[in-house]
């Protein structure tokens, strides 16, 4: 299975990365997202949220999982979140 990998901040554009949760999800794609700070993990949960009310109609669940990642940054190693965004199941 394909799998897109994002990275998302605090100041990321809500719709355009729900968007790109979407298509990727339509494509038949999992995501994983890579975020630091909290206020990039509240961006990227509300993200997913709106993703799911866009694929919703057209009855496919977007199921999230999460989990951590260890990342350098500036020569630092940090902990991440790593929510994914797994491949949408149709409802009957």
């Amino acid at each position: 299975m394909d799998v897109m990998k994002l990275k998302a901040a605090a100041g990321s554009c809500l719709k355009s990365t729900a968007g790109s949760l979407t298509d990727n999800i339509r494509n038949k794609k999992e995501v994983e997202i890579k975020v630091m700070v909290p206020n990039a993990v509240n961006r990227v949960m509300k993200a997913a949220a709106k993703a799911g009310e866009y694929t919703d109609a057209k009855g496919v669940e977007l199921p999230v999982k999460a989990g951590f990642t260890h990342l350098t940054f500036e020569g630092e190693e940090k902990s991440a979140i790593r929510p994914v965004i797994m491949t949408g199941t149709v409802r009957i």
